[in-house]
């Protein structure tokens, strides 16, 4: 993530951080936050989103998602540029919804995940 983000700020001054996951019912949730940027707004606040404590970190977990990973900050590694970083975390926490499938973003589009596929 960009050294300059909140979410980054956020993850070096508490030394974790939370995955949510979202369910493909989040679609609209997702759009929302992916076109926000923190320093602008409270993405929380701005868009009503319904929250829940975590168990083994501070801070909330988005609520009804696929799945929801806390995590410690064990590592982080920085580009060669110093402009990005990836924080590598010891999850210490798990949970997920066994009803619902989550929404993946790839190639600047979402999918829903669908039928099994085998060899």
């Amino acid at each position: 993530m960009s050294k300059t983000s909140r979410t980054y700020e956020i993850i070096e001054k508490s030394g974790e951080f939370a995955i949510n996951v979202i369910a493909d019912n989040q679609l609209d949730l997702a759009k929302k936050f992916g076109g926000a940027h923190g320093h602008e707004l409270d993405k929380f606040k701005e868009f009503d989103v319904a929250t829940e404590p975590a168990s083994k970190i501070g801070g909330s977990l988005l609520s009804g998602c696929f799945a929801n990973i806390e995590c410690r900050v064990i590592s982080s590694v920085r580009d060669l540029q110093g402009n990005h970083a990836v924080c590598i975390g010891e999850v210490l926490s798990f949970k997920m919804n066994e009803g619902l499938r989550p929404l993946v973003w790839l190639k600047n589009r979402y999918f829903r995940v669908g039928t099994e596929c085998r060899l």
